[in-house]
C-alpha cells in the first residue's frame, strides 16, 4: 500500500509534465501557423511584384523594339543621305550640319538603346531573382506545412498517451479505495 501512495504523485508529476509539453506543442503549433500565414502573405506580395516586373519587362521589350525600328529607319536615312551626298558631291554647310545632326541622333539613339538593353538585362535578372525567391518561398511553405503536420501528429499521440495515463490513474485510485474498504471490513 505505501508504494501505491508514492506512485500517485509520480503519475501526477508525469501528467503535469505532459500537460506542459502539450501546452508547449500547442504554442509551437500556433507559432508555425503564424509563420505559415506570413509566408503566404510574402508569397502573395512576391507574385504581385513578379507580375509587375513581367509587365515592365514586356513594356521595356516593346520600347526596345520601337527604338530598334527607329534606329533602323535612321540608319536607312543616313545611308540614303550618304548616297545622295556621294552622287551630288556637294559639301555645303547645311548638308554637313545635317550629317552631324543625324550622327548625333544616331549616337543618342545608340546610347538610349544601350541603356534600354542594360535596363532589360537588369529587369530580367530581377525577374530571375524573384522567381528564385518565389520557389524558395514555396519550399519554405512546404517545409512549414510538413513540420505542422508532424507536430499535429505528435500532439495527437501525446493526447492519447495522456488519456491512457488518466485512465490508469483513475483505475489505480479505484483499486486503492477498494483495498481500503476491504481492510476496513476485515476484523482486527
Amino acid at each position: 500500500m505505501p508504494s501505491t501512495n508514492l506512485a500517485q504523485p509520480d503519475y501526477l508529476t508525469k501528467i503535469r509534465y505532459l500537460e506542459n509539453q502539450l501546452s508547449q506543442i500547442q504554442q509551437e503549433n500556433s507559432n508555425l501557423k503564424s509563420k505559415n500565414d506570413n509566408l503566404q502573405r510574402n508569397l502573395s506580395e512576391l507574385s504581385e511584384r513578379n507580375a509587375n516586373l513581367v509587365q515592365q519587362n514586356a513594356q521595356a521589350i516593346a520600347e526596345k523594339q520601337q527604338i530598334q525600328q527607329e534606329l533602323s529607319e535612321v540608319r536607312q536615312t543616313i545611308h540614303q543621305l550618304e548616297q545622295s551626298l556621294n552622287q551630288e558631291k556637294a559639301n555645303s554647310y547645311t548638308q554637313k550640319q545635317t550629317i552631324i545632326d543625324l550622327q548625333q541622333q544616331i549616337q543618342t539613339e545608340r546610347q538610349n538603346n544601350a541603356n534600354l538593353t542594360q535596363t532589360i538585362a537588369n529587369r530580367e535578372q530581377n525577374l530571375t531573382n524573384l522567381q528564385t525567391a518565389y520557389q524558395n518561398a514555396l519550399k519554405d511553405k512546404e517545409t512549414t506545412e510538413n513540420q505542422l503536420n508532424q507536430l499535429t501528429n505528435e500532439l495527437k499521440t501525446l493526447t492519447k498517451m495522456l488519456h491512457q495515463w488518466q485512465k490508469i490513474s483513475y483505475y489505480q485510485q479505484l483499486e486503492t479505495k477498494q483495498q481500503a474498504q476491504i481492510v476496513q471490513r476485515e476484523p482486527p
